[in-house]
């Protein structure tokens, strides 16, 4: 898998420049499979002044449509934090704690925060935050099942939810809500849908047209393949 690198500069007006940061993490997703307890993850620091970071590892869930976070207690890491001089890296190394698969894939997400220096200068530092996702795996015949639903919040936004009641998680992108052919809106962001979790689109409509006991055509593309699915729209 190839590494993430991430660079970050800043421009602003009035200003002789902004302090540069650049950081690269591989791999860019972290899966525990079956009998493999511990996974490790590099932090490589590109740019030419040393860096400090932080580390945390936040339990993923989708309790409502929406990413929530808490503090993960069944995953261990370490360190917690890190300075790392230029052109150098950092191995973290994550356990689970987890005594036996579970039957859905459990899912975390590592913060990397690059925390101020301090050094000054001429221009502004700008620190950096790299979200990686971590996965405790089930058995690769598990499968993702989503169960879509839409409901019409005004004449001119409609909601979209997607359920995922299968075992592992599935990426959507590419969503377009369409009625008689016509494409009437596009999700604007591609997103995960967590196993036993929800996420929820709202999503501008170009046209007049959906109403409530209506029906609309979803298309889109999945990490399981193409998405094409009939929708009742239900009312505000």
């Amino acid at each position: 898998m190839k590494p993430l690198v991430i660079a970050l500069f800043g421009l602003l007006c009035g200003l002789n420049a902004a302090l540069a940061s650049s950081l690269e993490i591989t791999p860019i997703l972290v899966e525990f499979q079956a009998n493999h307890q511990a996974q490790t993850l590099t932090i490589t620091n590109r740019s030419t002044q040393p860096t400090r970071v932080q580390i945390r590892v936040f339990a993923w869930t989708q309790p409502a449509g929406v990413d929530h976070y808490e503090p993960a207690t069944d995953i261990a890491f370490s360190p917690p934090f890190a300075d790392i001089a230029a052109g150098d890296r950092q191995v973290v190394r994550l356990v689970s704690r987890q005594a036996a698969p579970r039957g859905r894939e459990q899912a975390y997400r590592i913060f990397i925060d690059e925390l101020p220096t301090g050094r000054g200068g001429p221009g502004i530092e700008i620190p950096l935050r790299i979200i990686v996702p971590v996965f405790i795996g089930v058995a690769d015949s598990q499968k993702s099942a989503l169960a879509w639903s839409a409901r019409l919040i005004a004449q001119d936004r409609l909601e979209l939810t997607a359920r995922n009641t299968g075992a592992r998680r599935l990426r959507v992108s590419g969503l377009q809500v369409m009625s008689s052919g016509a494409i009437l809106s596009s999700a604007a962001s591609a997103a995960t849908v967590l196993s036993g979790g929800a996420y929820r689109w709202t999503v501008p409509l170009k046209r007049q047209g959906v109403r409530a006991g209506g029906m609309i055509a979803l298309r889109g593309d999945s990490s399981d393949g193409p998405i094409d699915a009939n929708v009742s729209v239900a009312g505000p």
